[in-house]
Parts: structure tokens; C-alpha cells; sequence
């Protein structure tokens, strides 16, 4: 008898260690699942707060953080910083012969292409609209007018960005002077914009 009592009773507490095993693994995926999902959804929050829903290029406020960031690298160490703004030709045009469909088909096509094509250290954002800014570090004025003409006659060659559509861009470049602010580089690169677009599919540097 007494050899059946601690048979039953070790049959009995090794049922009861599997089914408490049981219980706490399926209790463990739930709490695992819920924390991937709040992951999930923390990650995707993160990403839509810093992207533009389009065209997944980082957003206006991406950029600005990233500029401070590179602003105060260019004062302390004495190295030069460019910006670009640069905005498809002639895009109303787009829209309205091929329908907004095939305008944002151009925008992400564009977005795909300058994202390939530069620098690991460079910084590539949408401002609003067909238009979109450029970070260079490290990067003087002529060097940075001379990349993003390099860029404007790549894409004309480049099979990946076909649409319906041929597009092109004019692009304004400043540089950074001691004492400019965003603003200051922005209107600059403004003003430069301004005038390539005057002729169209065109760089030019601000002086």
C-alpha cells in the first residue's frame, strides 16, 4: 500500500508540474504577444511621426532635427554644411495631364532615386508638395551644386524612375556662412530655387 500511496502521489505531482507548465507558458506567449504588439504599434508611431506618409522620405521635422544637429557639428569643428531645395518641373503640369495617380507615382519615384544615390551622410527630406531638401555635411557650396547636377542629369538616364510622365527638377544650394540660421540657408536656397526655375531643370548655387 504504501508503495502504491507514493506511486499516485508522484504520478500526481508530475501531472500537476506539467499542467502549471502548461498554464505558464500559454500565460507567457499572451504577455509576450501583447509586449510585441506594443512594440509593433510603438515602432510604427515612431516612424509615422518622422516620415512622410507617401513617400516614406523622412519629413520636415526629421529635418530640422537633423540640421541642428549637423549645424552645431559645422560650428564646432569648422567644417562646411550646404542645403538644397529641390522641386520637380512643371508638376502641376503632371497632375493634371495624368491625373494625381501618376504625380504621386512621380514623387515616390524621385524619393527612390536620390535616396540610391547619395552619400550615407547626407540627409534627404520632403518639405511639402514636389518639393524636397537636401543636407550635405562636410560639403562646400561647389561640391554640393556639383552632386545635385550630377543627380538631375542621372535621373534623366535612369530606367528605374520611367513614368508615363517625364519628370525633372531645379534645384537652389546654399552654404553655410558663420551666423546663419535654418531660415537664413533656407531663403537663400530659396532665393537660388527661385531662379533655376526660371529655365528650369537647373542648379544654382547661392553667392
Amino acid at each position: 500500500k504504501l508503495y502504491d500511496i507514493l506511486f499516485f502521489n508522484t504520478i500526481l505531482i508530475v501531472v500537476i508540474s506539467i499542467l502549471i507548465s502548461v498554464f505558464i507558458s500559454s500565460k507567457l506567449k499572451i504577455i509576450f504577444k501583447k509586449y510585441k504588439t506594443i512594440n509593433e504599434e510603438k515602432l510604427k508611431a515612431e516612424y509615422e511621426a518622422t516620415h512622410d506618409s507617401l513617400t516614406n522620405a523622412f519629413n520636415r521635422a526629421s529635418f530640422n532635427k537633423k540640421f541642428s544637429k549637423e549645424l552645431l557639428r559645422a560650428k564646432r569643428y569648422k567644417t562646411p554644411l550646404c542645403i538644397a531645395i529641390l522641386d520637380i518641373d512643371h508638376f502641376k503640369k503632371i497632375n493634371d495631364t495624368y491625373g494625381h495617380h501618376i504625380g504621386d507615382v512621380v514623387l515616390k519615384k524621385l524619393v527612390e532615386f536620390i535616396q540610391k544615390n547619395i552619400r550615407d551622410s547626407d540627409f534627404f527630406a520632403r518639405w511639402g508638395g514636389e518639393e524636397f531638401v537636401l543636407i550635405f555635411p562636410q560639403t562646400k557650396g561647389e561640391d554640393a551644386k556639383l552632386k545635385c547636377e550630377q543627380l538631375k542629369e542621372s535621373l534623366k538616364n535612369d530606367k528605374n524612375t520611367q513614368t508615363p510622365a517625364t519628370f525633372t527638377f531645379s534645384c537652389g544650394v546654399a552654404e553655410y556662412q558663420e551666423g546663419d540660421t535654418l531660415d537664413d540657408l533656407l531663403q537663400k536656397a530659396d532665393k537660388a530655387l527661385y531662379s533655376a526655375k526660371e529655365t528650369r531643370d537647373r542648379v544654382i548655387l547661392s553667392t
